[in-house]
C-alpha cells in the first residue's frame, strides 16, 4: 500500500534513498560479509579457549632432526597434505621423557590428502617406529627420536606430534555405545579369565582396552597384539568420527574438547593452524577415510608409503593393506 504523500513528505530524501534495492543489496551483502567473517572468528574463539586451551604441550618435539623428508611443495604430488602422527599409549603424562616405548603404545601415522577429501591412517607396525635411532639421547628427546625414525622408515615429512591416552578410547567407545570386532583366533580376557572366541564379538570400553593388550609369554602374541589394536583403535574412530558430525558442528567441537583434554601436542602446531586445519575438514566424510595396516619390513610397504607421500592413496590402490570394517 502506497504512503500518503504528506507521510512521504515527512521522511528526510536521504532515508527515502538509502531505502532504494541497491542500497538493501549493499546492506544485505554487508551483513553476508560480517557473517562469513564472523563465523571462523568465533569456530578460532572457541577452539583456542575451549578446546586449544585444554591441551598439554611436548617441548622439543623436532630437536635435532637432519636429513629430514622433503615438505613437497608447488605442483609437486603431495602438496598441502598434512602428515600427524598419533601415539596411543598409559603414560602419557611422561612419555616424552621415558627412555623407550612400552609394548602397549600404539601409533598411527594420520595422511589428510591436499584437497581435504580423503584421509589415511595408517596403523605402525613397532618395527617402523621404535626401530633404529628410536631411543632419547642427550642430543635429541624421546619424541623427535621416534619422529625420525618415523620419517627414516616411510619417508614421509611428519608435521606434528600427538599423544593421547588409551584410557580415552575406552571412555569413547563406550560413548558410541560400544564396538563390535571379528575376533580371529581365541584370547583370553585378563579381567574376568574368559575367552573371546572367534566371530563377531561386541565390547565396552574396558573389554575393548584389554582385548588390545599385549599378552607376555604368548607364542605369536607380538604380531597379534598389533593386529587387535590397529582393530580397536580404527572401529572407534571409524564409530566417532562418522558422517554425521561433519553436519553437527556442536558434535564435532565436541568430540575434540573430549579429547582435548587427554591429549599433548608439540609446541610448534599453533591454535591458528588447528582452526584451519579443522575448518579445512568440513567435507570429509567417514567414508573417506581408510585405515591401513602398516607392512612389515619386506612385505611391501615401500609401495605404501609413496603412495601416501604422494597424495595417490585410494581404496583400489591400497585394497592389500586395508582394515576391514
Amino acid at each position: 500500500m502506497a504512503l500518503p504523500a504528506t507521510v512521504i513528505a515527512l521522511v528526510p530524501a536521504s532515508e527515502r534513498r538509502s531505502r532504494r534495492p541497491g542500497s538493501r543489496r549493499r546492506t544485505v551483502g554487508l551483513w553476508l560479509v560480517l557473517l562469513l567473517v564472523a563465523i571462523p572468528v568465533a569456530s578460532g574463539w572457541y577452539l583456542e579457549h575451549r578446546i586449544i586451551g585444554r591441551l598439554d604441550r611436548i617441548d622439543d618435539a623436532f630437536a635435532g632432526l637432519h636429513d629430514r623428508p622433503a615438505r613437497p611443495t608447488g605442483a609437486e604430488p603431495g602438496a598441502g597434505a598434512v602428515n600427524l602422527l598419533l601415539v596411543v599409549t598409559d603414560h602419557r603424562a611422561d612419555w616424552a621423557t621415558l627412555p623407550r616405548t612400552d609394548r602397549s603404545d600404539a601409533a598411527m601415522l594420520v595422511h589428510l590428502s591436499s584437497d581435504r577429501r580423503s584421509a589415511v591412517v595408517a596403523a605402525l607396525s613397532p618395527a617402523v617406529w621404535t626401530g633404529a635411532g628410536a631411543d632419547a639421547t642427550p642430543a635429541r628427546p624421546r619424541t623427535a627420536s621416534v619422529v625420525g625414525a618415523v620419517e627414516q622408515a616411510t619417508r614421509i615429512r611428519v608435521d606434528h606430534v600427538a599423544i593421547v591416552d588409551w584410557q580415552e578410547f575406552g571412555e569413547l567407545t563406550d560413548e558410541v555405545g560400544g564396538i563390535e570386532l571379528e575376533v580371529p583366533q581365541p584370547v583370553r580376557d585378563n579381567l574376568d579369565g574368559s575367552v573371546w572366541l572367534p566371530g563377531l564379538r561386541y565390547f565396552t570400553g574396558p573389554s575393548a582396552l584389554d582385548y588390545a593388550r599385549p599378552r607376555p609369554g604368548v607364542p605369536g602374541d607380538e604380531v597379534a597384539s598389533e593386529r587387535r589394536q590397529q582393530a580397536v583403535l580404527g572401529e572407534v574412530l571409524r564409530r566417532s568420527l562418522h558422517q554425521e558430525m561433519a553436519r553437527h558442528p556442536r558434535m564435532l567441537y565436541g568430540f575434540l574438547r573430549r579429547l582435548a583434554g587427554h591429549s599433548t601436542v608439540d609446541d610448534q602446531w599453533s591454535a591458528w593452524e588447528m582452526n584451519r586445519l579443522v575448518f579445512s575438514l568440513r567435507h570429509l566424510r567417514s567414508a573417506d577415510m581408510m585405515f591401513v595396516a602398516t607392512p612389515r619390513s619386506g612385505d611391501g610397504n615401500e609401495t605404501l608409503w609413496d603412495l601416501v607421500r604422494t597424495d595417490r592413496v585410494d581404496r583400489s590402490t591400497a585394497r592389500r593393506w586395508l582394515v576391514p570394517g
